[in-house]
């Protein structure tokens, strides 16, 4: 899966500016929703940075 961040590809625009911790919230949520309970977490670039914070 690769769900796209807060303002980014088909997400609705946000001015908020967001930590990496509000993502990671954000993809668990995500997670959770689709009944998914493990997973490896990797990033490029902006991911990275997120897959970083991740535990």
């Amino acid at each position: 899966m690769a769900p796209d961040f807060r303002g980014f590809g088909d997400s609705s625009y946000n001015t908020k500016i967001t930590i990496f911790i509000d993502l990671v919230e954000d993809i668990k949520l995500f997670m959770e929703a689709k009944g998914v309970t493990s997973a490896y977490v990797i990033g490029w670039s902006m991911g990275g940075g997120v897959a970083m914070e991740w535990n």
